[in-house]
């Protein structure tokens, strides 16, 4: 997919652009992918109003559509191929979509699972080193960061 200046707008200085450094969406940017963010959708957005303006801006069949939220403003729509996702980006941009400018980018891609963060058990120190205060503190389930009880007792304390 080729467009100009002329066709897409430089939207480097402008409010609408979607990525202004120090804005809030700047930490969403994605690389490109056949999966599309779509949000300033208005109220009771359905998805067949998603697929065919997809479809219309030639991305071809559309895999599927989740909306992320109950009224319908933001939804994650995969497309056939990367190329897809680029041409529709650049015809539905900032266009009107049942009266509101549309905003459409690159996906991130759902989580691969993992992470989560919290829980679990406390990882062993390398062999030949002291069990650190924190690291004690939770594995007895607090997180004192206070020196550990008879550290007299420890191997090298004086």
């Amino acid at each position: 997919v080729t467009a100009t200046v002329s066709e897409v707008g430089d939207y480097r200085q402008s409010r609408a652009h979607r990525f202004r450094t120090h804005s809030r969406g700047h930490r969403f940017i994605a690389p490109p992918s056949a999966r599309l963010h779509l949000s300033n959708m208005p109220d009771g957005t359905r998805e067949e109003n998603v697929r065919g303006a997809l479809e219309a801006a030639g991305t071809g069949p559309v895999g599927g559509v989740r909306f992320l939220d109950a009224k319908g403003h933001m939804c994650v729509a995969q497309t056939a191929s990367a190329a897809a996702a680029l041409g529709a980006i650049v015809r539905l941009h900032n266009s009107t979509f049942l009266g509101r400018y549309l905003r459409v980018s690159f996906a991130k891609q759902p989580s691969t699972g993992g992470g989560g963060g919290g829980g679990g058990a406390v990882r062993p120190e390398p062999t030949g080193m002291l069990a650190s205060p924190v690291n004690v503190g939770r594995a007895l389930g607090s997180d004192a960061r206070a020196p550990a009880e008879n550290a007299s007792a420890l191997p090298g304390s004086s």
